[in-house]
């Protein structure tokens, strides 16, 4: 018999799915904590698999982005509007994705204060040589 290590959220309702297969899996109940990490693994999951999808797909992964949502603001305690009075916020101060502006690179200037705040992140920001 194969076993497989998920060590991965899953929806409530699927350990029943394993059942009707004859699978057996191990579980054990997350704490608040572990949750909040597992729903942030479990939306980068989501949304890894939002790249490789067709618009029907991708209405399916996004409605499992909202879930994960859904459930952030469960175990924050998070009012929905207080979400909506952020983004109204945000698009009024620095607006949407609509016009699908992508940098690829940005300069800066040696004295330019965002240089500690992006070389903090050689991950997510490179930083190439001008010479």
């Amino acid at each position: 018999m194969a076993t497989f290590v998920f060590n991965k959220l899953i929806r409530d309702k699927l350990r029943f799915e394993y059942e009707k297969l004859h699978q057996k899996a191990t579980y054990r109940k997350l704490s608040n904590d572990e949750l909040a990490g597992a729903l942030k693994q479990k939306l980068i999951e989501e949304i890894k698999e939002i790249e490789l999808s067709d618009r029907e797909s991708v209405i399916t992964e996004l409605a499992d982005v909202y879930q994960v949502v859904e459930e952030f603001l469960r175990i924050y305690d998070i009012n929905p509007e207080e979400i909506r009075k952020v983004k109204a916020a945000k698009f009024e101060k620095k607006g949407g994705f609509s016009e699908g502006l992508f940098v690829e690179t940005l300069q800066l200037t040696d004295d330019d204060e965002w240089n500690e705040y992006y070389r903090k992140q050689p991950d997510v920001f490179k930083e190439v040589s001008d010479k």
